[in-house]
C-alpha cells in the first residue's frame, strides 16, 4: 500500500517546531506583548483583519464569507480557557480557511506571573500558514486578557458595520433565507458567537483596569 502526503503538510509542523523552540529559548520576564485585534468593515465578501503587537500592525489576514469561523473560533476561545486537572489552560489550536490560504492559530499555556497583587496566565500565541517553514506570529502574551481582545473586536465589529452585514452584497449568509428564523444576518451571528464565559472573563479584566 502506497501513502501519499502533501509537501505542504510537511511544512506546517516545521513551522510548529521552530515556534515551540523560539517559546522555550525566550526568556519569560519582559518579553510578554500586548496583542489586539482590527476587523475592518466587510465588503464583497471580505472581512480584513490586522494583529498588532504592542501597537503595530504584524499581521493582516482577509476572512471570507464563504469560509464562516465564528462559530469555531468562540469554541476554539472556551476552550483556551479552560484548566485540566493539573490547573494549566489546555492547548488549544484552530485551522481555519481565510481568502489566501489555510492559516492555523495555537494558544498554548506556559505558566503564571505575579503583576501587581494577581496573578495572569501567560500563554504562547503563534500563527502559521500553511506551505510556509516558519511560524508568521510567535509571542508570549497574557491569555485571557488576548483572548477577551479578540472577542471585543469581533463583537464590535458586528455591531458597528451591522448595516454592511446584512447587506447580501457585502456578507453573505445562506441563513438569510431561513423562513423560521426572520433575524438578520448580524442578529444571527451575534448569537452565534456569544460567549457567556468570555463575558464573564472580560467583565473581571475590565473590572481591574487590565483591557
Amino acid at each position: 500500500m502506497s501513502l501519499r502526503f502533501f509537501s505542504s503538510l510537511k511544512k506546517w509542523p516545521l513551522a510548529l517546531q521552530e515556534a515551540l523552540s523560539q517559546a522555550c529559548k525566550t526568556e519569560l520576564s519582559g518579553n510578554i506583548r500586548r496583542i489586539s485585534f482590527k476587523l475592518g468593515k466587510p465588503g464583497r465578501g471580505i472581512l480584513p483583519v490586522s494583529v498588532d503587537i504592542d501597537g503595530h500592525r504584524a499581521l493582516f489576514v482577509e476572512v471570507s464569507d464563504l469560509y464562516p469561523v465564528l462559530g469555531n473560533l468562540r469554541d476554539w476561545m472556551e476552550r483556551c480557557l479552560s484548566f485540566d486537572r493539573n490547573g494549566r489552560f489546555q492547548p488549544e489550536i484552530l485551522t481555519m480557511n481565510l481568502v489566501d490560504s489555510v492559516y492555523s492559530i495555537v494558544m498554548i499555556h506556559v505558566g503564571w506571573e505575579d503583576v501587581e497583587r494577581d496573578s495572569r496566565a501567560v500563554s504562547v500565541f503563534i500563527v502559521i500558514r500553511e506551505g510556509h517553514r516558519h511560524p508568521l506570529l510567535c509571542e508570549f502574551c497574557y491569555t485571557v486578557e488576548t483572548l477577551c481582545s479578540m472577542y471585543h473586536a469581533i463583537l464590535t465589529c458586528l455591531e458597528r458595520y451591522r448595516r454592511s452585514f446584512d447587506n447580501p452584497d457585502c456578507w453573505y449568509t445562506v441563513k438569510r433565507f431561513d423562513r423560521l428564523d426572520s433575524s438578520s444576518t448580524t442578529d444571527r451571528l451575534l448569537r452565534m458567537f456569544r460567549s457567556r464565559d468570555l463575558e464573564m472573563k472580560s467583565a473581571i479584566i475590565y473590572q481591574n483596569g487590565r483591557h
